[in-house]
């Protein structure tokens, strides 16, 4: 029980420094326009390794990490969706 409480705070954790980090764009990045397949990512806005065009590149302000901003599938095809760039082949 002590071990998914746990995990619990540490998951709550990430997602509120997620949530507060900025997200800097990287104008004219080499992967903007670029199509790549998704290798992970929620299932309920994407669907299972599905090509996606880069339309935005930006890094999280706290991770440092690489985000990349594209377009999600079914009824959230026109909604944009900042996906971790490791989230990608």
């Amino acid at each position: 029980m002590r071990k998914e409480m746990s995990k619990s705070n540490e998951e709550l954790k990430k997602i509120e420094m997620l949530i507060k980090q900025e997200y800097n764009e990287i104008p004219n990045h080499k992967m903007i326009g670029k199509t790549l397949r998704m290798k992970e990512g929620d299932a309920r806005f994407f669907y299972p390794g599905t090509k996606k065009v880069i339309q935005m590149v930006k890094r999280g302000s706290v991770d440092g990490k690489l985000y990349y901003v594209v377009y999600g599938d079914g009824k959230y095809r026109y909604e944009l969706f900042l996906v971790p760039a490791e989230d990608f082949y």
